[in-house]
């Protein structure tokens, strides 16, 4: 995806919920284990507020785009859905990319914690039904982009 389009996406998915800031948009893809990569174009919420924002009071989630949470190294993670009025799928990795547990079709405004079986370094959030309709499951991997590979996250 060029700037130009990259940029566009970004600010229609900043108008459609209503953020006044944007978050970068980069392309991830999901390696299946049977070789198959499914690409959404992703916000990456990088900072302890991004992360905290997440996807509250968004209204909406196209099925191709999505949120990457990176919390820099791996470790327990807890999500919620506070706020948040749309169900998700959250996928769980770890520092390799490899996704460790799925919890799919998060309860709207929850905020019950939901927590992998196991450590986490990245969360990808989709729109609830993704990882089914994608068959995205532990042991698929995520294409990181090299940004996001080689650097701890900021704080």
């Amino acid at each position: 995806m060029n700037g130009r389009w990259r940029q566009a996406l970004c600010a229609l998915l900043c108008f459609a919920s209503g953020v006044a800031e944007a978050l970068d948009v980069l392309p991830l893809g999901i390696e299946r284990r049977d070789g198959r990569v499914v690409t959404y174009h992703v916000e990456v919420a990088r900072t302890d507020a991004e992360r905290q924002r997440g996807l509250m009071e968004r209204l909406q989630l196209p099925a191709s785009a999505g949120m990457l949470f990176d919390f820099g190294v791996e470790q327990p993670v807890a999500m919620w859905m506070r706020n948040t009025p749309i169900a998700l799928d959250m996928l769980f990795a770890d520092a390799q990319g490899e996704i460790v547990d799925v919890i799919a079709n998060t309860v709207p405004l929850s905020e019950t914690l939901l927590m992998p079986k196991s450590p986490a370094r990245y969360v990808v959030e989709l729109a609830a039904g993704q990882a089914a309709a994608r068959a995205l499951a532990p042991g698929d991997r995520l294409q990181l982009p090299a940004s996001l590979r080689s650097s701890p996250s900021a704080k």
